[in-house]
């Protein structure tokens, strides 16, 4: 029959397993040790965090190093200090809790059904640093070295982690402040250039604005359409306003500029050359049907009289015609300069 079939090792572990119940308990009721407990765990989930970043030296900033050295530094010199005063002044560390009662009383009992335990191997020697080692851990978790209860690998990690964090913060505020600039002087370079862009436009309109208003009808306020020329001033007015205009008179009252009210010889010509400006100028082009371009005599019963018809069969009314062409292109000559080489 085994051990775990004996009526005394159940009793002893039913035994225990109530007392770890009644521990569990106790532990929660006071509160003290569970804020102690639980200060623990969080200590011990920051440690393992802190431990991998840590490793990752390339995201530490200079200070948070130096930080870590002078910690480290007074963490050595406290555990010195600590195992120098341990030796002179004789206190020994506890190294093992005691027993208790029902720990005892299962060796007994394990003693008692399987034996005298093996004799274990020899332990080799240990080194002087392993020595110092195992010294210096018993001495930290002795009463003699803890600070106020607190052990001092709590209290170093509790001084250490919100200063590394702390570092952390100023590097990634430096790094903010870094990407910022750079945002910043792009959107200043993309804002003059805009600026340049808009200065250029504007310098490149004005010889296009000086053509668009001499490209007006002095009449109507809007853009030529069937520009015709008069002579022998070289005015020019859109068809269906001279119209407008020349009705209005009498057959026997001379036909006048309606600008300077200088008489007009001969009836007006279609201006070409201002009608080809006009629409290349205008902001969307127009189509050859919007404006078509009357069949036959478009001054029937206006310029209807024996003295118009004979000038119009001579040979010097072309020519008269063409002069009045010249009158228009002088005025607009400066400004399509400007627009040499450059799209309309």
């Amino acid at each position: 029959m085994s051990l775990q079939d004996e009526p005394v090792y159940w009793w002893l572990m039913t035994v225990q397993r109530v007392i770890t119940i009644v521990r569990t308990i106790l532990v929660l009721v006071d509160r003290p040790k569970t804020v102690s407990t639980v200060y623990n765990f969080v200590l011990k989930s920051l440690f393992e965090p802190l431990l991998y970043f840590c490793l990752d030296v390339t995201t530490m900033t200079l200070d948070a190093i130096l930080a870590g050295f002078a910690l480290v530094a007074v963490f050595l010199g406290l555990t010195l200090y600590s195992t120098i005063s341990s030796l002179l002044f004789g206190q020994k560390s506890q190294l093992a809790p005691i027993p208790s009662f029902f720990s005892r009383l299962r060796v007994r009992v394990l003693l008692k059904f399987r034996g005298p335990p093996p004799i274990p191997a020899p332990v080799p020697p240990q080194t002087l640093t392993q020595r110092w080692i195992a010294h210096t851990w018993d001495v930290l978790h002795s009463k003699h070295f803890q600070v106020g209860g607190v052990s001092p690998l709590v209290l170093f990690l509790s001084i250490l982690v919100p200063i590394v964090l702390a570092c952390v913060l100023v590097r990634q505020h430096r790094q903010y402040n870094i990407v910022l600039a750079d945002e910043l002087e792009k959107r200043r370079l993309v804002d003059e250039t805009l600026v340049k862009v808009r200065r250029t436009r504007d310098q490149q309109m004005q010889p296009m604005e000086a053509i668009r208003a001499s490209l007006i009808c002095a009449l109507c306020n809007k853009g030529y359409t069937r520009p015709y020329i008069l002579a022998p001033c070289g005015h020019t007015f859109d068809l269906p306003c001279l119209k407008r205009v020349f009705r209005n008179t009498t057959s026997n009252t001379p036909k006048t500029c309606p600008t300077c009210h200088t008489p007009v010889a001969a009836p007006p010509i279609l201006s070409w050359i201002v009608k080809t400006v006009a629409d290349a100028v205008a902001e969307k082009e127009r189509e050859s049907d919007d404006y078509p371009v009357p069949k036959g005599n478009v001054w029937k019963g206006v310029f209807d009289t024996p003295e118009v018809r004979t000038e119009m069969k001579g040979p010097s009314y072309t020519t008269r015609a063409m002069a009045r062409v010249r009158v228009w292109w002088v005025n607009v000559r400066r400004q399509v300069r400007y627009l040499r080489g450059k799209p309309l």
